[in-house]
């Protein structure tokens, strides 16, 4: 374990231990090079000392390095410092999908589709580098205080090899890992995407499918055992996802998605059609491309077929088969050198020769049973059996039913009148249901649902219930689409599945980015059909170049260069920039604007040697309107810049930049944040984890985070910022009312006005807005004094007051 404040390679300095797995320690660092905080993933010595998975580790790692995709955890560099080998990687402030998991229990419909199409695109990605990681679980899938979702782990799980197979499964994988992962096989892409089917299942259920008492009865599982359908468990869970996780599942990797590419799609699919079963499974009998088998394949066949002999007439006790699960890589590899190095003659009477043997008499019996069937058809000797084989189905069936049953008929695509009148042939009767639906696959005016399948034994006279199909949907074209911008139009027309091919071309009357004609113009389009909108193109964009520090002349040759124009050119007093040099523009540097958009800018007349020098107030915790009247009316300029903070309502200012007490003159600007509440959610084309879950869900790592309003308890009250506003006496009010105990100050303050609440601490802590008092403790206010007075002689009053807390 390294210590904190250590540094390695002179460069990354251990800030905070994150947390440790069964291979690594994970660190908080801060690299002081690019003054930047990263992930320090740290190898245990046991590891440490293995030179071949040291060397293999460092090749992964840089492999992955390459990897670029908002979905995966970022690998900065590999190092190595006395011994110490490491890899650096992107920072991902949040928690894992494990922990997250492990607090809601289940997840939601939409959380799980979010969180599992941002984990298969950060798989896509990979995949399409030729880089498998082996590893998927929840443990390795990171969720941001932003909602974003990432992958991790790429250089650690792809550096496990032969070597290291086993040791690394024993260490919590086993319950995520392929049944060809389980038996030691050949790996792909569609291993990752198993992984992803079982950690799919865990979010919707709460749970892993397999369990048991070792990891050998878990790869076991893996490997035989049906898979318990999710709904079990979860009974909303919708028709599509629960068929998706059933192929990501599968024995099988032939009959699972071959790429992420097509889980991708499916998962989309499942946002607009969760109740439908779209989802394309492979027939048991494919097998894939034909794979032509070598003499080493021969061979190794022969070798563990008598293997297989060997471990029959010895079995293991349970203990004996997980230390067995441990060494099997190493032993297997001594004993193909040994077997490969053995004369041919003695395996010529191996199992392998048996079975061979014993599938070419099976084989030459089909043979056999199939040519005496051809010869008989064609000669008409089974063409009476057929016929008698019918009627004696028929007549087991007729007296199978009772006189009061009946076998519902197919109505299916029939007309309401075919319909009633086949029901009354089988002694039933008809209830059209009023509502009508749309259908795909049945023409409108026919049915499309009936109440029982074809061939269920019901009652007669039973009123079987029947929709009548309203035919395919269909999208009435009309000119309310004109003016429409992109994303309206494709709101408009999402639910129709509509084939939309977009054309831009020039229009000086209309909106730019607007429709302005359709073809065709006029009709009726249904799911599939193609419609050509045809968009006003936008004007070109330009960055605006920084023109700050030059004479005006240059500034407006720099603009004319990208295509802006000079606008209103005014000067003003600058504290920082000289006399007849641009001091501020707008819009600012590289901002994206139109081009021909006019850029202003300012003047500078240099400094205002008359200008009075200002003593900065504190303005944090005032809303922004108030801190900028104050700051105004001191003759200085604000600028106003928001940030996203959980903890302070929204519209107060959380920082200044001079801060209190700084001195500047007059004209000089200041700088305020300004909270815009909890960070927003990521928009996104399908929903993602960002959709789903919100920043303030998600914790922060520390366990020194402060409570959220939902979880704190009756005996407890949240700072806010009225605090901020009061009196002595209203503070002593508002602490006696929630049974805080207090300790009351008073300092001279310059900036924040007397008799007002200017800070609250906690022992040494100053606490912020969001923090949480609890009913007992005891707080320390420091209360204004106003401006330091020129002689202490007349201060007389007492500067402290008490609050006793309340005795339990």
């Amino acid at each position: 374990m390294l210590r904190i404040g250590m540094f390695l390679a002179d460069r990354y300095e251990i800030v905070e231990m994150l947390g440790a797995g069964g291979m690594a320690e994970v660190y908080r660092a801060k690299c002081h090079k690019l003054n930047r905080f990263v992930a320090l993933k740290v190898l245990k010595p046991e590891f440490a000392a293995d030179k071949v998975f040291v060397t293999k580790f460092r090749m992964e790692a840089r492999s992955v390095a390459c990897l670029t995709h908002n979905n995966i955890v970022g690998v900065y560099d590999v190092g190595e410092d006395k011994g110490i080998h490491f890899i650096v990687m992107e920072f991902v402030d949040g928690i894992t999908l494990k922990d997250y998991i492990s607090r809601k229990g289940k997840l939601t419909t939409k959380e799980t589709i979010g969180i599992s199409l941002q984990v298969a695109q950060g798989l896509a990605a990979a995949h399409a580098n030729h880089i498998i990681h082996r590893d998927i679980k929840p443990q390795n899938i990171m969720i941001s205080r932003e909602g974003k979702v990432k992958v991790t782990d790429f250089g650690i799980a792809r550096a496990i090899t032969d070597e290291t197979t086993n040791m690394y499964t024993a260490m919590g994988s086993v319950h995520y890992i392929s049944p060809e992962q389980a038996r030691g096989g050949y790996c792909d892409e569609r291993s990752d995407i198993y992984s992803l089917g079982i950690t799919m299942y865990e979010m919707v259920t709460g749970r892993v499918p397999f369990e048991g008492d070792n990891t050998v009865s878990v790869a076991v599982a893996h490997i035989n055992d049906a898979l318990i359908p999710p709904s079990y468990y979860n009974p909303s869970i919708p028709v599509a996802l629960e068929q998706i996780i059933f192929k990501c599942t599968q024995k099988k990797p032939e009959r699972r998605y071959l790429t992420c590419s097509e889980l991708i799609g499916d998962l989309r699919k499942a946002i607009s059609m969760p109740e439908r079963n779209f989802v394309e499974s492979v027939p048991e009998s494919y097998k894939g491309d034909t794979i032509m088998i070598t003499d080493g394949d021969v061979n190794r066949i022969r070798r563990n077929t008598d293997q297989v002999a060997e471990q029959e007439e010895n079995p293991y006790s349970e203990q004996e088969a997980e230390t067995y699960m441990e060494d099997s890589m190493e032993e297997d590899r001594k004993y193909a050198i040994k077997r490969e190095s053995e004369d041919e003659n003695e395996i010529e009477h191996t199992l392998f020769d048996k079975v061979i043997f014993w599938v070419g008499i099976t084989f030459a019996v089909i043979l056999l049973i199939l040519l005496i069937y051809i010869v008989g058809t064609l000669a008409g000797w089974f063409g009476n059996m057929t016929i008698i084989s019918n009627s004696s189905t028929e007549t087991n069936q007729e007296q199978s039913l009772n006189q009061k049953q009946t076998v519902m008929p197919n109505v299916l695509g029939k007309t309401k009148e075919e319909a009633e009148e086949l029901l009354k042939e089988n002694g039933l009767e008809c209830s059209i249901q009023g509502q009508r639906e749309y259908s795909e696959e049945y023409p409108e005016d026919t049915i499309c649902k009936q109440e029982f399948k074809e061939g269920t034994v019901i009652n007669k006279n039973t009123r079987v219930k029947l929709v009548v199909s309203l035919g395919n949907k269909k999208y009435s074209i009309s000119n309310r689409l004109i003016g429409m911008t992109k994303q309206e139009l494709e709101e408009e027309l999402e639910e129709y599945e509509i084939d939309i091919d977009y054309e831009y071309e020039e229009d000086s009357d209309a909106e730019p980015g607007t429709v302005v004609r359709l073809d065709p113009s006029s009709g009726e389009l249904k799911s599939g059909d193609k419609l050509k909108v045809y968009l006003v193109k936008e004007p070109d964009e330009v960055t605006v170049p920084d023109v700050t520090g030059k004479t005006k002349e240059k500034a407006e040759e720099a603009l004319e260069r990208v295509g802006l124009k000079l606008g209103a050119v005014t000067e003003e007093y600058s504290n920082t920039v000289d006399n007849g040099l641009v001091c501020d523009q707008s819009p600012n540097a590289n901002t994206k604007t139109e081009e021909g958009t006019e850029v202003d800018i300012v003047i500078s007349k240099g400094a205002n040697t008359t200008a009075q020098e200002i003593t900065v107030p504190r303005v944090i915790f005032l809303t922004q309107e108030e801190a900028v009247r104050r700051l105004k009316e001191l003759g200085l300029k604000v600028v106003v810049e928001e940030k996203a903070d959980r903890w302070v309502q929204k519209g107060y200012v959380i920082d200044q930049d001079p801060a209190e007490g700084a001195t500047l003159r007059e004209g000089s600007t200041i700088t305020i944040e300004v909270s815009s509440g909890s960070a927003g959610v990521e928009t996104s084309t399908e929903p993602s984890a960002s959709e789903s879950i919100t920043s303030s869900e998600v914790p922060t790592p520390s366990s020194s985070v402060t409570p959220s309003s939902s979880s704190v308890s009756p005996e407890s009250m949240i700072l806010t910022n009225d605090f901020y506003s009061m009196n002595q006496a209203q503070i002593t009010a508002k602490l006696q009312e929630i049974g805080v105990g207090g300790v009351i100050q008073m300092q001279f303050y310059n900036t924040v006005p007397a008799g007002q609440v200017a800070c609250i601490y906690r022992g040494n802590e100053e606490l912020r807005p969001g923090a949480v008092f609890t009913r007992g403790e005891t707080v320390r206010v420091i209360i204004s004094g106003g401006p330091e007075p020129a002689n202490w002689d007349d201060v007389k009053e007492s500067t402290t007051a008490i609050v006793p807390a309340p005795v339990n």
